[in-house]
């Protein structure tokens, strides 16, 4: 998997993302990174959520026709489905008759591969001005 956020490969698998000799407990998967095999700096995690929060809208802008996903924050989506119908009742937001999250939280919409890439662009030079701690750099 490839990242343009900062990041190490991870010390405990040594990058594999896997042990194999773990391979009965969840598929051997390297708990630390997730099976990625390296694990964003404090820089790259900022510049990572950053993009993140950058392919949501806030749950009251869903409009039909939109292509959204029910997965919740920092989870990669799964279910992309279009919106036919749209309602918030008693403080949830319900797409399509199946309840997706509280009304006041936002959701993740399907972007072009296009506009993707401007937002990791824009999250790439969001990371430039953070420091080695992740904090904004001070002029």
């Amino acid at each position: 998997m490839k990242t343009a956020f900062e990041h190490h490969p991870c010390s405990r698998c040594g990058g594999a993302g896997h042990f194999r000799d773990f391979s009965h407990v969840q598929g051997g998967e390297c708990f630390k990174c997730g099976g990625r095999g390296f694990v964003f700096t404090k820089r790259g995690r900022k510049a990572q959520d950053f993009y993140a929060a950058s392919l949501r809208i806030p749950a009251s802008e869903v409009r039909p026709g939109m292509i959204v996903s029910s997965a919740p924050l920092n989870r990669a989506p799964k279910n992309f489905f279009r919106v036919v119908s749209v309602e918030i009742l008693l403080g949830a937001l319900v797409v399509n008759g199946r309840e997706i999250c509280k009304a006041e939280e936002t959701v993740r919409i399907a972007h072009s591969d296009e506009e993707k890439k401007k937002k990791i662009v824009a999250a790439v030079a969001f990371q430039a001005t953070l420091t080695k701690s992740g904090t904004i750099r001070k002029r």
